[in-house]
């Protein structure tokens, strides 16, 4: 179950508001449960027409009076930023409530530095611009009164394509061309017959030619322009140079700052969720059972005894949040919980159980022991080099611990099973290592190899069903899926009869008991495996019929074929598991040994094709065992005790960081 929660009501003068709110937010335990207005708007037990009615009439609360100036210092201090470049901090210190007249002070010193920066910037950028003009002008030899004369006409201005020089001789207009780079264009002067004026000025207009006014330059000298440049340069150093060390000195403040003032309007604005009269306010929400006297006192104390605090029932109806509670082991497991969907108040919190069980799912999917290092390592490293997937790398590394039991369970050693009678006896006779020799059928023929010790040859053991050999791993898996299925049953009928009554339970859950018994009793009886009549299995199994048709009605007796679906679709567990097991089968000896019996290169070349196919069957084993994983508990599982919708306890005060460790 999810943390134990209590509603509590506080009632408290409005005067007292800043004083409890504070209190509220340092104890960071407050979920608040917002206020919504009815119709009628009334405090119970009043009517309209009563004298006090007025006063006592509930309406949704306002933000303090400090919220407008704590909003307005908070854009400020954004400002600030802006101005300053300055980023955020993993840490702050403890912020100062004596900052206040700093920060407008700071504001507006800021904006003036920043206002005569921008100043400086432009007039840097206009003065360069003229400097290049002019060095331009000077160096193509330029006099100011080209534009006046008498028998040529001369263009002057900036040219995107120099090829106009080209198309003025083959119109046959005979021209004067000089040109030199300027920024990303270039400055060029033109001199042609007056004649020839009107056609050399539609040729230069189609090539981008854009004349220039040369009597704004006739006054100036690139000298004086220089000399006017590096004074605005220096200006703006300066200015930057002031910003810098504004920012230095004040950045851990403005920062802390910023932090307060964000507390200070989550404060202020709390009351829009709160009840109040003209005279009081209402806070209605839930604490952690545990800490309510705790938090009782501590909200009296600051009151100093003016506030009045009550527990209240909780109703079944009600959306109470949910605060998981879990191990640090287990608490990594939270994740799939929540990448499903969060258990409501009133139900069992599942993490415990995907803590165990999935691991053993993804054990027995995977189960090789080389496989399963190669991917606990793998997750290691990753989980350091990706600390914000640390839950996530958490929860394979376990599941990679139980790939690695069922790997010895299944006897599977990157795909081997077992070694020739050379390497076998040398391991023998050398390391101490003595494996089992057997005798094996390979391609029709007997061979003795030396295996590795078992419990389940997956791919080979086989048991008898209703005369149908069915693989071993397939047998079990489907035992696997019966268990947990009736486990999930078990926690539905806690659920149901926490929730609903005994009645309720006994109708819903426990008549898919009741069923299983039934149709146990059938078959086995059929098998001549009991002296229990057939006929009674029939009657036990129409019983739990309608106790389910009482329960949940139609859908209930509709589900009916989906329980024993589901527990097939346990089998996924070994077919997944024998998929990997033939693809490392045809990697090894299918692929890489022939090619090593001829040795030379060929070694090298199998060496490489089992990292190739090994590596792929291992990506295989990560992405299959997890998604089939997590559809066996979402979709089998869950299906039979789980509905979620639960709220998360997200309480009033600094954000608690959810750790995975």
């Amino acid at each position: 179950m999810p943390d134990l929660m209590t509603k509590i009501r506080i009632v408290a003068p409005k005067s007292l508001s800043y004083t409890v709110i504070s209190t509220l937010y340092d104890l960071n335990v407050f979920h608040v449960h917002r206020y919504e207005q009815n119709n009628q708007g009334h405090a119970h037990g009043l009517s309209a027409h009563d004298h006090t009615a007025d006063d006592l009439r509930l309406d949704i609360g306002a933000p303090l009076e400090q919220a407008e100036q704590n909003s307005r210092a908070l854009l400020q201090v954004r400002a600030i930023k802006t101005i300053l470049g300055i980023s955020e901090l993993k840490n702050h210190a403890s912020p100062h409530k004596d900052m206040m007249y700093r920060i407008s002070a700071l504001h507006d010193k800021l904006q003036d530095i920043h206002s005569k920066r921008n100043k400086a910037e432009q007039q840097l950028a206009h003065q360069q611009s003229l400097l290049s003009t002019v060095r331009a002008l000077e160096k193509l030899g330029v006099e100011y009164s080209i534009s006046g004369l008498r028998y040529v006409t001369a263009f002057v201005g900036t040219l995107k394509n120099l090829a106009v020089e080209h198309a003025l001789k083959v119109q046959g207009i005979q021209s004067e061309f000089a040109s030199t780079p300027l920024g990303q264009d270039h400055l060029a002067v033109i001199i042609v017959q007056r004649g020839h004026e009107s056609k050399a000025r539609a040729l230069l207009h189609d090539a981008g030619f854009a004349p220039l006014s040369l009597d704004q330059y006739k006054n100036l000298n690139s000298q004086e322009l220089e000399h006017a440049a590096e004074r605005d340069e220096k200006m703006l150093k300066e200015l930057d140079t002031r910003l810098t060390s504004i920012r230095d000195e004040q950045k851990q403040h403005i920062l802390d700052y910023e932090v307060l003032l964000q507390e200070e309007i989550k404060k202020a604005e709390l009351p829009l969720q709160f009840a109040t009269t003209a005279r009081s306010f209402i806070a209605t929400g839930y604490v952690p059972k545990k800490l309510f006297v705790e938090i009782k006192n501590a909200l009296e104390h600051a009151a100093k005894h003016s506030i009045h605090i009550e527990e209240q029932h909780i109703d079944h109806h009600d959306d109470v949040p949910v605060k998981l509670h879990n191990s640090p082991q287990k608490k990594n497991f939270e994740i799939l919980t929540r990448l499903y969907e969060l258990p409501s108040y009133f139900e069992l919190d599942p993490t415990s159980l995907l803590f165990i069980t999935f691991p053993i799912f993804y054990g027995i999917m995977l189960g090789d022991v080389i496989y399963g290092l190669i991917l606990f390592f793998l997750f290691l490293f990753l989980k350091r080099k990706i600390p914000d997937a640390k839950a996530w790398f958490n929860v394979l590394m376990y599941a990679a611990l139980m790939s690695i039991v069922f790997g010895v369970v299944f006897g599977e050693y990157l795909g081997f099973e077992h070694v020739s009678v050379e390497t076998g006896q040398s391991l023998c006779q050398n390391v101490g290592v003595c494996l089992h020799k057997e005798i094996i059928e390979a391609h029709g023929e007997s061979e003795i190899v030396y295996s590795f010790p078992r419990l389940i040859n997956r791919a080979h053991d086989t048991v008898n069903v209703f005369g149908i050999e069915l693989l071993s791993v397939l047998a079990f898996s489907v035992i696997v899926g019966a268990l947990h299925l009736n486990f999930g049953l078990l926690l539905g009928f806690w659920n149901v009869y926490h929730a609903h009554g005994l009645r309720l339970a006994m109708l819903e859950k426990a008549s898919w008991f009741v069923m299983q018994i039934g149709l146990a009793i059938i078959v086995l009886s059929k098998m001549s495996l009991i002296i229990i009549p057939w006929w009674i299995g029939l009657i036990i199994f129409f019983v739990s019929g309608v106790m389910l048709f009482l329960g949940e009605g139609a859908k209930g007796i509709v589900e009916i074929p989906g329980l024993f679906s589901n527990m097939l679709s346990y089998m996924r567990l070994g077919a997944l598991g024998l998929a990997s097991v033939v693809l490392a089968v045809v990697i090894n000896d299918g692929l890489a040994l022939p090619l090593m019996e001829k040795g030379g290169i060929f070694i090298v070349i199998a060496i490489l094709i089992m990292i190739v196919g090994h590596a792929i069957n291992i990506g295989l084993g990560v992405i299959g065992p997890f998604l089939h994983g997590i559809r066996l508990h979402y979709v089998e599982f869950y299906s039979k005790f789980f509905h979620g919708g639960g709220s998360e306890y997200t309480p009033f005060g600094k954000k608690a960081q959810m750790e995975g460790e």
